[in-house]
């Protein structure tokens, strides 16, 4: 008989909750001011265990989250494994690159341009019109030009220096009819005097 008694109150106290249940969501639906005041006071007491309950759920909605997840996970890897290829041989074809050009340079005798000493200058005074021969650079012996160096844009050769002063220096250009460069041609024995 005590069982049948325990059953009912529990079917009693369940009703009432859930009759409570709606009836709180009917009225905080309505914007009653009195059960914002009691929701805000339940959820400051209620907030510690929130968030224990939080920390001791993470780990199974992190697995949750990984076995659903996991095919897109597997698609990035897969690009990142393949770019990470790429950019491995990248590095082996520069590698590989670099040492045949160092070794056709000791092969010609002619030195690797990385090695040359820059200096980065201005024009402060260009040629006038298509038919001038010489511009003048911003800097000069005080920062390292001497005369006959060459000067080089990343277009390639333009001209060489052939004035130098303390803080100034005159280029004659490639074009000009008094420029002479020696050069040779790879594989062969053939030299010669290139002029503008």
């Amino acid at each position: 008989m005590a069982s049948s008694r325990r059953g009912g109150r529990s079917r009693i106290t369940i009703s009432l909750l859930l009759i409570s249940a709606v009836l709180l969501l009917t009225l905080d639906g309505r914007g009653s001011g009195p059960i914002d005041s009691v929701r805000s006071g339940v959820l400051t007491v209620l907030s510690p265990l929130g968030g224990a309950a939080s920390s001791i759920t993470s780990p199974f909605r992190n697995a949750w989250n990984s076995a659903f997840d996991q095919d897109d996970l597997k698609k990035e890897n897969d690009v990142l494994r393949e770019e990470n290829d790429r950019l491995k041989g990248d590095i082996t074809a520069n590698s590989i690159a670099k040492e045949q050009l160092q070794q056709l340079l000791q092969l010609v005798g002619i030195p690797f341009v990385g090695d040359t000493p820059v200096v980065h200058t201005r024009v402060v005074s260009g040629a006038v019109g298509n038919f001038g021969d010489r511009i003048e650079l911003d800097k000069g012996s005080s920062s390292g030009i001497e005369r006959n160096m060459p000067v080089v844009t990343g277009e390639g050769l333009i001209g060489k220096v052939v004035e130098v002063g303390e803080n100034r220096s005159v280029v004659a250009l490639l074009s000009s009819g008094t420029f002479r460069v020696g050069f040779s041609v790879v594989g062969t024995a053939a030299i010669g005097i290139a002029q503008g």
